[in-house]
């Protein structure tokens, strides 16, 4: 006895929109109608159905069944191979971010702040301006490594810590001599994070147009003695013949 439409879905333990749009697709053959014009789906088209199902369990893509259907074992092969690379990556991705949702639970911060900058962004210190700082600088430099974050934790982690807290919080008055010393303290840090890639230096732009844009990006998140700090590390790294930030 033929089924119909939604009895072939039934049986399948899919969605009536599922098998039409399968159909649609062209991975399930269309039925005979019966005098009436009602669809009539067999067997065939059952057994068609759940071979789409289990493909798309394992992962492929609606394209991909479509070749695996059709082509020969070799091809279907490659097909799992190439499939079994995906899922790898995919994995490793989501191992990556569960990581970094330990980390932000582990840490107490809020889940839009780069877990490097929680030592300078705990909810006490944070300002609107002082976030949204630390978020563009860590998105347009790149996030450090872990390795190098322990060495700087090491051997400048007070200094990171004054740094930071000071230059957020420095009022827009703020004296020459206070400048100078936040800039030189800015030099001496930037030195040692310029030798060191980030953990996605591949995926981050040139790091000349890197600090070009963080120097247009991070005007509106300024004060003037903020931007005279900034133009003072320049001038450092200017005089110093090293790549400036």
């Amino acid at each position: 006895m033929p089924w119909s439409t939604r009895e072939l879905a039934n049986l399948a333990r899919t969605s009536l929109r599922t098998v039409r749009h399968y159909q649609e697709l062209g991975l399930l053959c269309a039925p005979p109608r019966d005098p009436n014009g009602h669809k009539q789906y067999g067997s065939e088209h059952l057994v068609q159905l759940l071979r789409i199902k289990r493909l798309t369990n394992l992962g492929f893509s609606l394209s991909q069944v479509a070749t695996a259907l059709d082509e020969p074992h070799d091809v279907q092969t490659a097909l799992l191979r190439q499939l079994d690379t995906e899922l790898t990556l995919a994995i490793a991705q989501l191992e990556r971010t569960r990581d970094d949702v330990r980390d932000v639970l582990r840490l107490g911060i809020a889940p839009d702040i780069p877990p490097e900058l929680a030592h300078v962004l705990q909810p006490r210190d944070r300002t609107e301006h002082g976030a949204a700082l630390g978020i563009v600088v860590s998105h347009l430099l790149g996030p450090v490594t872990t390795e190098v974050l322990s060495a700087l934790d090491q051997e400048h982690g007070k200094k990171m810590i004054s740094f930071d807290r000071e230059f957020v919080q420095l009022a827009a008055d703020a004296d020459p001599v206070t400048r100078n010393r936040l800039a030189r303290t800015a030099t001496e840090l930037l030195t040692v994070l310029l030798e060191h890639p980030g953990d996605h230096a591949e995926a981050q732009p040139p790091r000349q147009d890197a600090h070009r844009n963080l120097e247009l990006a991070v005007q509106d998140f300024l004060n003037p003695a903020q931007a005279d700090v900034l133009r003072r590390v320049r001038a450092n790294f200017a005089g110093s013949g090293v790549d400036r930030p």
